[in-house]
């Protein structure tokens, strides 16, 4: 029960963050309420007890979300002021490179300041006698 009051802290903070996107402070926020305003659900609320567990997922969603598509140094800056452990985010795969970029990077740049690329991977040279 404390790590979803602390998860709700968390986006309470986020949303009141100005660096955050405007979309995750009012998209996520209002998905979630559409779909908990809804009289579509997974399992119907006439069933007490069964038809709240679907609504409190999607509420659980919706936080987890946040802080997901949130900038990840602010949210660790969050984090770290409530007290709650910094975790690094593991869910997102990182380049083999090991230089601490992750996927979502852009590309380094070149001397002529454009992307460069690399393809790892074995050749070999045909001559005239493989035609």
């Amino acid at each position: 029960m404390s790590d979803i009051i602390q998860k709700g802290r968390l986006a309470w903070r986020l949303i009141n963050d100005p660096r955050v996107p405007s979309w995750v402070k009012v998209g996520i926020p209002l998905l979630v309420l559409l779909y908990f305003f809804s009289p579509i659900d997974f399992i119907p609320d006439i069933l007490l007890g069964l038809g709240q567990l679907d609504d409190l997922g999607v509420v659980l969603l919706g936080l987890s979300l946040i802080a997901r598509f949130s900038p990840q140094p602010v949210v660790e800056e969050h984090r770290q002021a409530m007290g709650m452990d910094a975790r690094p985010d593991t869910s997102r795969p990182t380049r083999p490179a090991g230089d601490g970029s992750t996927y979502w990077n852009a590309p380094p740049r070149g001397t002529s300041g454009e992307p460069t690329r690399s393809i790892e991977g074995e050749y070999r040279v045909l001559g005239s006698e493989d035609n």
